[in-house]
């Protein structure tokens, strides 16, 4: 790595800190954590299982469908869903330990290495998915923001991503990455440069073999549809939580705070998404009538229900797997040197 591809990244980092470090100021600078805290030691344990059992149920769902984007194997069938589980739990892990969702490339290099893809390929496959997932979780949010007339700010987010995204996706639709790729390609060749830009291009092209899948208008929409039920799941880990802690809260609420709070997790952070995603969930709640204590201590306790046992289950996997983070970092890069073009 170069010393201005490393300068940039840890640039990145230390803005994702600075950020995740405002927020957390904001955050405890207008409530009283004594009561948050106060509120957190009595919370129903019942619930906490109710919540559990969605989060499995919700990763049984999302290996389903990273298997419906994922390319096939070289025999021409599918990816098992069985075998999309340990490198996802692997992923999640990477991406509350690591900057940048580092754990996105990381589960597309792992299930390539299994299942023998390509891994760019693979990655373009798994980003096609991140944004269909983020799409229909804006919708999602916007619908509900919308029926339970919420403030302007919390409208103005889901229309932007939402909309935004269905955009995004259309060109998709109608165009495929890989006609931008060529482009570019037609472009470079006039002014003389392709020739030495012949790798970036070939990575470009094996990303957008994958990204392209999303052409196929059944499989996209196969896609959505899985995850409305993959965020109603996410939905139900507030609801529960919020009843865990005696919080009268509705599931259209659930709803429209888990949309604002995962969104957030798309502004840079520190690893975990810490401080943002609190930010995010307690203003959201705040402003849907729920005192401030309250919001702060439902924030932090999905918080910690959703990211301890992903990450420990994926560590779990990473262990049986005799790897590291940073060797399956390390490797990942490797490979794509290795298979820049499309199989």
């Amino acid at each position: 790595m170069s010393s201005a591809s490393a300068t940039k990244r840890w640039g990145g980092r230390l803005a994702g800190l600075a950020i995740s470090l405002i927020a957390v100021v904001i955050v405890i600078s207008a409530v009283d954590v004594g009561a948050t805290l106060e509120i957190l030691s009595r919370t129903d344990p019942t619930y906490i299982a109710l919540a559990l059992a969605a989060i499995v149920a919700q990763v049984l769902v999302r290996g389903w469908r990273w298997r419906m984007v994922l390319p096939p194997r070289p025999d021409g069938s599918p990816v098992p869903v069985r075998r999309t589980i340990a490198p996802m739990l692997i992923g999640y892990l990477g991406n509350t330990v690591l900057p940048a969702r580092l754990g996105e490339a990381i589960r597309s290099f792992l299930v390539a290495r299994r299942e023998d893809l390509v891994p760019l390929v693979a990655f373009g496959a798994t980003m096609l998915e991140r944004l269909v997932d983020v799409v229909v979780l804006a919708l999602i949010g916007l619908i509900a923001a919308l029926a339970l007339g919420a403030e302007w700010w919390i409208v103005a987010i889901g229309l932007a991503a939402g909309l935004g995204g269905v955009l995004v996706l259309a060109l998709l639709v109608l165009f495929g990455f890989s006609r931008l790729v060529d482009a570019a390609r037609w472009v470079l060749e006039r002014v003389r440069l392709a020739d030495r830009l012949e790798r970036l291009l070939g990575w470009a092209g094996s990303f957008a073999v994958g990204v392209d899948r999303g052409r196929d208008v059944p499989r996209l929409l196969g896609v959505a549809a899985v995850s409305v039920v993959a965020w109603v799941l996410d939905a139900s880990i507030f609801y529960f939580a919020g009843q865990a802690l005696g919080i009268d809260l509705t599931f259209p609420e659930a709803v429209l705070i888990g949309a604002v709070a995962v969104l957030a997790t798309a502004v840079p952070a520190a690893p975990g998404y810490v401080g943002t995603f609190e930010l995010a969930a307690t203003s959201t709640a705040v402003a849907l009538g729920i005192p401030r204590e309250e919001a702060l201590a439902l924030a932090v306790l999905v918080h910690l229900v959703t990211v301890i046992p992903v990450a420990i289950s994926g560590a779990i996997a990473l262990i049986l797997s005799g790897a590291s983070l940073s060797t399956i970092a390390a490797e990942a890069e490797e490979a794509e040197d290795a298979h820049p073009h499309p199989a």
